[in-house]
């Protein structure tokens, strides 16, 4: 499992998968993660300032086995948030969402990686 972008989803998708490792199997199977946050602001009022958010959590997983063309497999989340006035719960929220993303990603490419 190589990580092309050493970031918080990243390596925590790593450090999953590697329970899933079993480096004795005769099936090899080559994993490259590369991911990326995205926080826009969906909704403003009429002083311009935020009120919605929308994070998106997308994850591109490149797959190379022996004697086969490598696979690139997208996977992508997204979550619309109100914004608070209070930024350290607004972060700790943001934090709990990217969390669950990457949990929701995280169990769609095991159901990837076990239909090979």
């Amino acid at each position: 499992i190589e990580i092309k972008s050493k970031n918080e989803i990243s390596l925590n998708i790593q450090k999953k998968l590697n329970v899933y490792t079993n480096l004795n199997s005769s099936k090899k199977i080559e994993l490259e993660i590369d991911s990326e946050k995205i926080i826009t602001s969906s909704s403003r009022d009429t002083l311009g300032n935020t009120k919605k958010f929308d994070m998106e959590i997308i994850v591109t997983l490149i797959k190379s086995q022996k004697g086969k063309a490598n696979e690139k497999v997208i996977f992508s989340e997204n979550f619309k948030y109100n914004n608070t006035s209070n930024k350290f719960d607004l972060k700790k929220y943001e934090n709990n969402i990217q969390q669950n993303l990457t949990n929701k990603i995280f169990q769609e490419m095991l159901l990837y990686l076990s239909s090979i």
